[in-house]
């Protein structure tokens, strides 16, 4: 069996930018989902610290357990039916690391460098 290698190039340069493009969203996300959460969590601290409820900490404490869990449990099936599907898979897997790590930020959003001079006044003998 022949394997062309333009459909090889194009599964896997079409994977990586998909993954890229999957990562960088899933990040954004996430970042958005752990501000809601935190705030969510500062108020009911803030409302506990008032009198008004009671939290039992260690209840939160095993669903925040059991959450990770799940998540934890299900990432490796995912992640093996990705690299299962070679190049497409790799190319994708490779992309989303890089989509999630930034690793382009400086190439893609240019960084502005900000110079700061300190300036050290001279004090009146007055």
């Amino acid at each position: 069996m022949e394997v062309d290698p333009s459909v090889v190039l194009v599964q896997a340069g079409s994977g990586f930018v998909i993954g890229v493009l999957l990562g960088w969203s899933i990040r954004k996300l996430a970042k958005a989902l752990l501000m809601v959460i935190g705030l969510y969590l500062a108020s009911l601290v803030f409302v506990a610290s008032l009198g008004w409820i009671v939290i039992c900490w260690d209840k939160v404490a095993s669903s925040i357990g059991w959450i990770f869990a799940l998540l934890t449990g299900r990432s490796e099936t995912v992640i093996e039916s990705l690299i299962a599907t070679s190049p497409l898979g790799l190319a994708l897997a490779s992309g989303f690391i890089v989509g999630v790590t930034n690793f382009f930020k400086g190439l893609v959003e240019p960084t502005t460098r900000r110079s700061f001079k300190f300036i050290r006044r001279e004090e009146d003998e007055n």
